[in-house]
């Protein structure tokens, strides 16, 4: 086996050998690199380095909102800038804290807490401040004070203190003694009767006159002519022993005649229509159409003339005639509603209520007067159908609470005005059929509340159920 000859003893060996004169030769080519060798031991961690300089400060955050304002407290006394003094009660105390210099307070200065309440104001170094008062039930004072303005618009409100509660009423002293009676007088003593005088002595009997000469009598003048004839009045009531009427006097009608006043259909309701024909012909109403034709008048209009309809059976109006349909007869004057009219030779027709006519005006001898409102005002609760007629009898002597059939029957121009309480129209037997306000008891008029209700009559003469509750005049009718 061979031993290997360390590479260096080589070199020096070929190093100290003497090497004859040749010629160099051309170099190798470059062997390849060999491989890296192991990592060695990492060495001491460096001294640290010295401290950058310090960056500049951020901007200032927002501040935080406001805390919730407390009670405020009574105000205490008050040193104004011009020397007065405002009295009041003693204060709550407050907290002073110093406020550094900046946006608050530029100049710095102190911020003020009420204890009582949680109020704050700011109060800046070098800032004056403007005292003013503030008058009674002021919004920051409902007792006055003072206001302490500052130049950046703070203020605070110092008021007075609240007034006392009224002290109790003392008691009653004690009565009095009573004085002492005084002591009646002696009566008087009478004096003696006086001395009958003498009789006077009787004068003379004076001369009689002498008697004056008759007058030459007078020559009677020649006889007045005749005046004109004044138009037919109304019928009088034939007044019979006992106190009633002949039979058939409601039968008699005459006919007045024409208005010369015009009207469209808008008259006031049937009361309206009734005072336009008595405006001209006195104790007049507006016709129906039964009425002319029993009256057997020989005058017809010069061109055509308003009338009602004709009377139901039982004698009352049963005209809705230009009323719009709101049921109160001859109340509305437009084109498309429609009234009743007269022609110039006795016929009829239904016409526009926009058109502009006289009015027919009749009489007749009813049996039936309307004699108006009570002054006093009433809710249902009349006294039943006797407590009523007594209440009208009150201020109409020998009247009583109408039926709406009497109402209607007594033409007559006398309306509410407002409104007024009527009773239910008579049955064909003339007896009441109303059980009005009655609160199921068939008593009629006899409850007052508004679980029931009762006839009214409209200013206009219309008719309508209200409550019972309602108050109202009554209006009172009366026979002849």
């Amino acid at each position: 086996m061979r031993s290997a000859i360390p590479l260096s003893l080589v070199v020096f060996l070929l190093a100290g050998c003497p090497e004859a004169p040749a010629s160099q030769g051309v170099p190798g080519p470059v062997g390849p690199a060999g491989p890296a060798g192991p990592s060695g031991q990492r060495g001491d961690k460096g001294d640290p380095g010295d401290a950058g300089p310090v960056g500049p400060a951020g901007p200032i955050g927002p501040e935080g909102p406001q805390g919730l304002q407390g009670v405020q407290g009574a105000p205490g006394q008050v040193l104004v800038l011009d020397g007065g003094v405002v009295s009041g009660p003693p204060g709550s105390s407050v907290t002073v804290t110093p406020i550094a210099a900046g946006t608050a307070c530029p100049a710095g200065g102190i911020r003020v807490t009420q204890v009582s309440d949680g109020g704050i104001s700011t109060v800046c170094n070098g800032m004056s401040v403007t005292a003013s008062l503030l008058a009674s039930m002021s919004v920051q004072c409902p007792t006055g004070g003072v206001l302490l303005s500052q130049p950046d618009g703070g203020a605070l409100a110092v008021c007075h203190g609240q007034v006392g509660a009224q002290g109790a009423i003392g008691l009653t002293g004690p009565a009095g003694a009573t004085g002492a009676q005084g002591v009646q007088g002696a009566p008087g003593i009478a004096g003696p009767p006086g001395a009958q005088g003498a009789t006077g002595a009787q004068g003379a009997t004076g001369a009689q006159g002498l008697q004056g000469s008759q007058g030459v009598p007078g020559i009677a003048g020649p006889p007045g002519a005749t005046g004109a004839q004044g138009p037919t009045g109304p019928p009088g009531a034939v007044l019979l022993l006992d106190g009633g009427l002949p039979g058939g006097v409601s039968d008699r009608v005459d006919f007045a005649g024409f208005t010369t006043a015009t009207s469209n259909g808008a008259m006031g309701g049937t009361p309206g229509a009734n005072a336009l024909c008595n405006a001209e012909f006195a104790g007049s109403y507006f016709c129906p159409e039964s009425d002319y034709r029993q009256a057997e008048t020989g005058l017809a209009p010069a061109s055509t003339a308003w009338i009602d309809d004709p009377r139901s059976g039982s004698g009352s109006r049963t005209s809705f005639r230009c009323d719009n349909g709101t049921g109160i007869s001859w109340s509305s004057g437009t084109v498309s509603d429609n009234g009743f009219s007269l022609s110039t030779i006795g016929g009829t027709a239904y016409v526009a209520c926009d058109l502009v006519k006289p009015l027919a005006c009749c009489r007749r001898n009813a049996r039936v007067v309307v004699r108006g409102l009570t002054s006093m005002t009433f809710t249902g609760n009349l006294g039943g159908v006797p407590g009523a007629n007594a209440k009208c009898s009150a201020e109409f002597p020998g009247s009583f609470f109408c039926p709406e059939s009497d109402y209607r029957l007594g033409e007559t121009s006398i309306a509410p005005g407002t409104s007024a309480w009527v009773d239910d129209p008579r049955s064909a037997s003339g007896s009441r059929t109303s059980f009005r306000c009655d609160n199921g008891t068939g008593i009629s008029w006899s409850f007052g509340g508004a679980a029931d209700n009762g006839f009214s009559l409209g200013p206009t003469g219309g008719t309508a159920y209200v409550t019972c509750d309602t108050v109202k005049p009554l209006m009172c009718c009366q026979y002849r």
